[in-house]
């Protein structure tokens, strides 16, 4: 039974549903009357045409599929498609942010998604958003997007949620002294090594520290410069990497660019 739903006026400027066809925004929008209290509904491409758009020559399947993509930037699709007792179903994502349903309506009968769907989704967003402020605007394009997460993605949000300790910020900030100095020390994606972010988080953890911010900032500026001088150390002949206490001029650039770091709680 469709519903009376309202729609935003930004609805219309999201930049991520501006990337869809138009027949997949409308067809989103139509979920949105099909789908009950909860913002859920029974994932039968076929029969929601018929009650969305019924007099367009449009394939169902691929207008649930377009929105069940991760975003480009964000990682969460738009609904999320799952399956209880043999029974398929769908989920509008925010669907609290999207609707204000009346007190009266029926109460939803579907099944939530399973906390193993949902995890997954946080997996991918996390993905998404770890690459989108490590790398952004390198080229690393969907190659990066696609890569399953890692040990150093979880410990990061591990972190973020446990510690109230915005990292990805951290880490893009630093990134970002690091490109407008043009230093080289991590290549040209400017990817921070899974080893530094995984010691400097083991050690974060071990600690108690009253001023996160400036502390794992820190720490992550040695365990870097470390992993920099090892590097030399294994890519160098033995004599030429025996005063490694000597920093080179990488070493001296990350130094500087670490001193002109902000050392509040708060990333600018």
């Amino acid at each position: 039974m469709a519903r009376i739903r309202y729609i935003k006026p930004a609805f219309f400027k999201d930049v991520e549903l501006k990337k869809l066809p138009y027949e997949a925004r409308i067809f989103y929008a139509g979920l949105w009357t099909v789908a009950d209290k909860k913002g859920r509904g029974l994932d039968r491409p076929d029969e929601l045409k018929i009650e969305i758009m019924p007099y367009d020559n449009i394939d169902p399947e691929l207008m649930m599929d377009m929105l069940a993509r991760p975003k480009e930037r964000y990682g969460r699709p738009f609904i999320v498609r799952y399956q209880v007792n043999g029974e398929r179903y769908f989920q509008v994502l925010k669907w609290g942010d999207h609707q204000r349903p009346h007190h009266t309506e029926r109460q939803s009968t579907i099944p939530p998604p399973p906390k193993e769907v949902l995890e997954r989704l946080a997996n991918v967003a996390l993905t998404v958003r770890y690459q989108e402020g490590m790398g952004k605007g390198m080229g690393k394009g969907n190659r990066e997007k696609n890569r399953e997460p890692s040990a150093a993605d979880a410990a990061l949000k591990d972190i973020k949620d446990n510690y109230k300790v915005n990292v990805f910020q951290i880490l893009n900030q630093l990134k970002q002294r690091m490109r407008a100095e043009k230093s080289t020390m991590l290549g040209p994606d400017f990817r921070i090594p899974d080893e530094v972010i995984l010691k400097t988080c083991e050690s974060f953890k071990r600690t108690k520290v009253r001023r996160p911010h400036p502390w794992f900032l820190e720490v992550l500026g040695a365990e870097l410069i470390r992993w920099h001088v090892d590097r030399q150390d294994r890519e160098h002949e033995a004599e030429k990497a025996a005063d490694v206490d000597a920093p080179d001029g990488e070493t001296k650039a990350l130094k500087d660019i670490l001193a002109k770091m902000p050392k509040g709680g708060r990333v600018a």
